[in-house]
C-alpha cells in the first residue's frame, strides 16, 4: 500500500532536538577532536563513531535557552524580475520559492503571484493584521510572516540560511520553557486582594524527599539526591519532614537552589547568594529520613489601581517545562449574607448554573441575586475554575454571564469573589522579543481563505452570486458584475472577510449561465499564516554556535583539531564504566588527565609527543599550561590504548623523543568520559590551530 511521510515529518525531527537543547532536559556538548592525524571520512559505523570517541579532547555544554540554536530555513532573496511560487493548498510547496526575504530582513509569503508573472515591486507592509493582504503595482500578494532579529542576524545569518524562531501565541510555546511576564490585556475592575495562578503544564523542578543522614554532606554542604531536577536560582521550600533541621537549615522555610551537578545541589537564602554561589552552611546534618524540598511553583506580585483593575503582574518564580500556559485572576472570595463560619457549606451561594443561551452567556437561577451579587463579580465553582464574570443581574432568581466558551456549564454550585474582566497572555522567556513578529502571531486565523482559483470562467453570466460550504465560518465571496465579469465569464472573485476555522471548502456559483463556473479556494495553514514560521517554511535544520576561547584550560591552546561535533548526555569520568556516577553538566570540561610535572621536565612536553606511562598506557600529550595561580606545571593528556591506570608514583617515557623516567606529582582525571555519551553530528575540518589570543566561533549546521 502506498505510504506518505510528509516533509514536515523533518521539521518535526528538528523540533525535538530544538526543545531538548532550549529546556536543557538533556545535556548537548559541542566536542573538538582530533588533534593528531587527518580523521576519516565519515561513515555511519560503531567503528567510525568510536574513533571519534576517542580523539575527543574537550566539550564545552550548548547552553539552554535561545542563545546558542536557531531553526534555519533556505534562503530565498527577493530579487526584481522573478517569478515566485504562491501558496496554495493543494501544491507541495517543499524547496519552492513561496517565501522572501528582503534587504531589511523581513520575511513574506506569496499569497497571489499575478498569474505566474515577474515579481517587480518589493514588499514593505509590515501590518500583522490578517485583512492587510492587498496587492502591490505589480498585483502580487504578500503575507507579512517575520523580521530576522538583529542578533540572530549577526550571530546565525549566512549566505544559505535564514535564522528563525517561533513565537509563543500566549497559551502554546514551542518550545518547553519558564514563564517571564504576563501581558495584560484587559485590566478588569474590582479586585481587593487579587492573585495570579497560571494554568498549564509546567511540571518542573520536582520535589525530593531525602534522608537527612545519608543525603547530606557537611564537608561541603551538599545535599546528594540522584536526578534532581533543580536549576540554579530555583526556589524551592525546605520542609523537615517529622524530622530535626540540620545546622543551618530552617523548617518550613524558602531556599535558593545552587546546582552542582545533576546529583547534587546547595541551598541559598536568596537568589542573588545563589546567582553568586553563596551558600548555607550545614554543619550538623540532623535527624529524619522524610526531608523534603520542593518547589514553590510559578509565583507573581500583583499590582492594582483604585478601581481594582490590574496594573502590573510581576512573575518572581516559575516551574519550567511549560508548553502552554494560562493566565488566570483570582480574589478572596465574597461571603454571602448568610455566612457562618461555624456552618460548613455557607460560604457557598445558594443556586445552580442550569442553562447555556449560546457560546458567552449563560443564565444561573438562585436566590436574592440583587441583594447578594453585583456586575463585575466573578463566579467560581466548588473546584475553584471560574465559571464566569456576572454580566447582568435581571432578577432575585436570574442572572447573566460572561463565560469561557470552552467550559461546560451544567448544574454548576459556585461561590464568588468581587473582582472581574482581568485577561492576560501569558509569555515565554525566550521568544517575545521582537513586538513585530509577536503581533503577526497574536493576529493569525487559523483556517482563513485568501486566494480562490477560477478553475473554469464559466459562460453567460451576468450577475454571479458564490455559496461557501464547508465547516468554518464568516468567509465572504463576491464578484462585481461590473468589473469582474466580462463577456459573461468571471474574471476575478473578492474575499472580504477571509472567514475562519476552515479545514475543507469548496464553491458553489449560482446565477444564469451557459457554462458553470467551477473556483477553488485555497485554505491556510494550520493556525494560520505566520502562526507557526518555522514549520510553515520547512526549517529543518538547526544552527548551532558556540564560542572557544582559551579563558578556561579545558578549552586548550597550543594544538590544533580536527574534528567538530557534537555529542549527547556524556557522563562523568569512571574508569571501569562497571558504576554508573552520572551525567557531566558542567560548561566546559576536558577529556585529558591533567598532570603536575616538576619545572625541570616542563619542556619535555609538547603538542603530539606520544607518551607511554610505566603501567603500559599510551598517551598523546595535548596542551600544557604555567599555572600562574598555583605556581604549577601542568600537562594535559589523552588517553589512546593500553592500562588507564594513572597515579602520582606513575612515571613516564616520551616516546616521540626518548626522555625516560619523567615522573608527576598529582594526577587530575578527565572530567568526562570521552567514551559515553551519543555522537549525533560529526564534521571533519581542516585544523584549527589554538593559541591564547584566539576565539573561535564554532556553526554547526544540523540538517534533517
Amino acid at each position: 500500500m502506498a505510504t506518505l511521510i510528509p516533509a514536515v515529518t523533518r521539521h518535526e525531527i528538528a523540533r525535538s532536538i530544538y526543545r531538548d537543547i532550549i529546556s536543557g532536559r538533556d545535556n548537548f556538548y559541542v566536542f573538538a577532536g582530533k588533534s593528531f592525524g587527518d580523521p576519516d571520512s565519515p561513515a555511519d559505523t560503531r567503528n567510525f563513531l568510536a574513533d571519534v570517541h576517542k580523539n575527543i579532547l574537550l566539550a564545552k555544554k550548548i547552553v539552554s535557552g535561545p542563545n546558542d540554536i536557531v531553526y534555519m530555513i533556505r534562503r530565498i532573496d527577493w530579487t526584481a524580475g522573478t517569478v515566485y511560487v504562491e501558496y496554495e493548498d493543494d501544491v507541495d510547496l517543499d524547496g519552492e520559492d513561496f517565501y522572501v526575504m528582503t534587504d531589511e530582513y523581513k520575511i513574506y509569503k506569496c499569497l497571489n503571484n499575478n498569474n505566474g508573472a515577474p515579481s517587480t515591486v518589493k514588499p514593505t507592509n509590515t501590518d500583522p493584521a490578517p485583512t492587510a493582504t492587498l496587492a502591490l503595482g505589480d498585483n502580487y500578494i504578500w503575507k507579512f510572516m517575520y523580521q530576522v532579529p538583529v542578533l540572530d542576524r549577526i550571530k546565525f545569518l549566512n549566505s544559505d540560511y535564514i535564522p528563525v524562531r517561533n513565537v509563543s501565541d500566549g497559551v502554546n510555546f514551542d518550545v518547553n520553557g519558564v514563564i517571564d511576564s504576563v501581558r495584560i490585556e484587559a485590566a478588569g475592575s474590582g479586585y481587593i486582594t487579587p492573585y495570579l495562578v497560571i494554568q498549564g503544564d509546567g511540571s518542573e523542578p520536582k520535589f525530593i524527599t531525602f534522608n537527612a543522614a545519608t543525603a547530606i554532606n557537611t564537608a561541603d554542604s551538599y545535599i546528594n539526591f540522584v536526578g534532581h531536577t533543580f536549576e540554579t536560582g530555583d526556589q524551592v521550600l525546605y520542609n523537615t519532614g517529622g524530622g530535626t533541621s540540620p545546622t543551618g537549615l530552617t523548617n518550613n522555610t524558602v531556599y535558593y537552589a545552587i546546582k552542582i551537578n545533576a546529583n547534587t545541589l546547595r541551598l541559598a537564602t536568596s537568589l542573588f547568594n545563589a546567582e553568586s554561589g553563596t551558600y548555607v552552611t550545614i554543619t550538623a546534618v540532623g535527624s529524619g529520613t522524610s526531608h523534603k524540598l520542593s518547589s514553590t511553583g510559578t509565583i507573581a506580585t500583583v499590582s492594582t489601581n483604585g478601581s481594582g483593575g490590574i496594573t502590573n503582574i510581576n512573575i518572581t518564580n516559575s516551574m519550567r517545562g511549560y508548553t502552554h500556559a494560562r493566565a488566570i485572576m483570582y480574589d478572596s472570595h465574597t461571603n454571602p449574607a448568610d455566612y457562618n463560619p461555624s456552618v460548613e457549606g455557607s460560604e457557598f451561594y445558594s443556586g445552580t448554573v442550569t442553562a447555556i443561551y449560546n457560546d458567552l452567556t449563560v443564565t444561573g437561577i438562585g436566590t436574592a441575586f440583587t441583594d447578594e451579587l453585583n456586575v463585575g463579580w466573578t463566579l467560581v465553582d466548588l473546584d475553584n475554575n471560574i465559571i464566569g464574570v456576572i454580566q447582568s443581574i435581571t432578577s432575585d432568581t436570574e442572572l447573566e454571564l460572561v463565560t469561557y466558551p470552552e467550559k461546560n456549564i451544567t448544574n454548576q454550585a459556585y461561590t464568588a469573589f468581587a473582582g472581574g474582566g482581568f485577561r492576560g497572555t501569558v509569555l515565554l522567556e525566550p521568544e517575545t522579543a521582537n513586538p513585530i513578529n509577536q503581533e503577526v502571531v497574536n493576529q493569525t486565523i487559523h483556517g482563513a481563505i485568501y486566494k480562490v482559483d477560477i478553475d473554469n470562467p464559466g459562460a453567460g453570466y451576468s450577475a454571479p452570486t458564490i455559496t461557501a460550504i464547508g465547516d468554518g465560518e464568516g468567509a465572504v465571496f463576491t464578484v462585481d458584475p461590473v468589473t469582474q465579469v466580462s463577456g459573461g465569464t468571471i474574471t476575478g472573485v473578492n474575499i472580504d472577510p477571509p472567514g475562519q476555522n476552515y479545514n475543507h471548502i469548496r464553491l458553489v456559483v449560482s446565477g444564469i449561465n451557459t457554462t458553470q463556473a467551477v473556483l477553488t479556494a485555497h485554505v491556510g495553514p494550520q493556525g494560520g499564516h505566520g502562526s507557526n514560521i518555522a514549520k510553515e517554511l520547512y526549517a529543518r535544520t538547526l544552527c548551532i554556535n558556540s564560542i572557544l576561547d582559551t579563558s578556561n584550560p579545558d578549552l586548550f591552546e597550543g594544538n590544533d583539531y580536527r574534528q567538530v561535533g557534537i555529542v549527547k548526555n556524556p557522563k562523568l569520568y569512571n574508569k571501569t564504566q562497571d558504576t554508573d556516577i552520572g551525567y557531566f553538566t558542567s560548561a566546559t570540561g576536558t577529556a585529558a588527565f591533567v598532570i603536575t610535572v616538576p619545572e625541570s621536565e616542563y619542556t619535555e612536553y609538547n603538542a603530539d609527543n606520544e607518551i607511554e606511562t610505566s603501567s603500559g598506557g599510551i598517551y598523546k600529550v595535548v596542551s600544557k599550561i604555567f599555572e600562574e595561580a598555583t605556581n604549577k606545571y601542568k600537562v594535559y593528556l589523552l588517553y589512546l590504548e593500553g592500562n588507564e591506570t594513572f597515579t602520582s608514583s606513575t612515571t613516564m617515557t616520551n616516546n616521540t623523543t626518548s626522555a625516560i623516567n619523567l615522573t608527576c606529582t598529582e594526577v587530575a582525571p578527565p572530567e568526562f568520559d570521552k567514551n559515553t555519551g551519543t555522537i549525533i553530528y560529526v564534521n571533519n575540518i581542516s585544523p584549527v590551530t589554538r593559541n591564547y589570543e584566539q576565539t573561535e566561533s564554532v556553526k554547526l549546521f544540523l540538517n534533517f
